[in-house]
């Protein structure tokens, strides 16, 4: 999943902001959750986890190829 411009970032973040209140609100089925922002919201968070994963790996090489690293 690409890097959205701004705008659709913000759109992204308000589709997960949807699907978790359609999950929190007490209804009598899952079936009131719209699935489009079901799949956002889980697209999103997948993408967010590998960008944060592949940034703390990042700093984990570079901190460890440091000269001036403190053991």
């Amino acid at each position: 999943m690409s890097t959205p411009d701004p705008l659709g970032r913000m759109d992204q973040i308000a589709a997960c902001l949807r699907c978790i209140a359609d999950l929190i609100t007490p209804a009598q089925d899952l079936h009131t959750v719209d699935r489009q922002d079901f799949a956002t919201a889980m697209c999103f968070l997948t993408s967010e986890y590998q960008i944060a994963r592949e940034a703390c790996e990042r700093d984990a090489r570079l901190a460890h190829a440091s000269p001036m690293r403190v053991v």
